[in-house]
């Protein structure tokens, strides 16, 4: 396995993004550090993950890309939420749902609703149930299909917070199944797991192995290491 340290971090982001500072690309420097953010979120790094998506947002105080700012205050918003903030995640959320309406950006608003969602699921599952069903509509409506099982997943999950164990199973079942056809191995693993979780609270112990096996397969131990622990 490699090491984690060889993987991109905030100082190899900086250099990145400090080189388009001087040439005037402040866009394309935003968006390297919004890329990076997510890959040290990915990798368990909220606290660099949140400085980088900081120096993101400050970038985009210099310079209109509506996007890019999108893409920046959901980073901030699901590093927020990473973290247990969520009541410091959801006025985020609806700024990037506002500016992604305006400036017509429904990846950006799709993914703001499910961070809000998750959010909400912290304190009133039947409102993020609500709210993932309209991130589900939004991804189904201009076809992204890594979007599609992403809220199938989360919507899973808010059905299996209220013990509906055949709604949480159609959900994660689905999101499988599109994730094994699109290629997204990530996704389909994390269904599996989810489907394992679900039979495990119906006492299926044979199924759960199973499914847990099966999720281990899909798994890259080297791109997600966190995920296999």
């Amino acid at each position: 396995h490699r090491d984690l340290h060889s993987f991109p971090t905030r100082r190899s982001s900086d250099l990145s993004a400090a080189e388009l500072r001087q040439a005037n690309e402040l866009v394309k420097a935003a968006q390297a550090l919004n890329l990076a953010g997510r890959l040290q979120l990915k990798l368990n790094r909220p606290d660099a993950a949140l400085a980088t998506f900081q120096d993101s947002s400050s970038l985009m105080e210099q310079v209109n890309h509506p996007l890019t700012k999108v893409d920046a205050v959901n980073g901030l918003a699901a590093t927020h939420l990473y973290s247990g903030r969520y009541l410091d995640a959801i006025p985020l959320t609806h700024q990037a749902i506002t500016i992604s309406d305006d400036n017509n950006y429904p990846r950006g608003k799709g993914d703001a609703l499910l961070i809000l969602a998750d959010c909400e699921n912290n304190k009133n599952h039947t409102e993020a149930l609500k709210i993932g069903n309209q991130a589900l509509t939004l991804w189904q409506s201009i076809g992204d299909n890594r979007g599609i099982a992403r809220s199938h997943l989360q919507i899973g999950r808010y059905h299996l917070a209220q013990n509906s164990l055949d709604d949480a199973t159609s959900n994660y079942q689905t999101a499988r199944n599109i994730s094994h056809s699109a290629g997204f191995k990530e996704l389909e693993a994390e269904a599996l797991i989810n489907l394992g979780f679900t039979d495990f609270r119906r006492g299926a112990w044979q199924a759960v192995t199973q499914y847990l096996l099966d999720a281990a397969v899909l798994f890259d131990a080297e791109a997600d290491p966190f995920k296999m622990t």
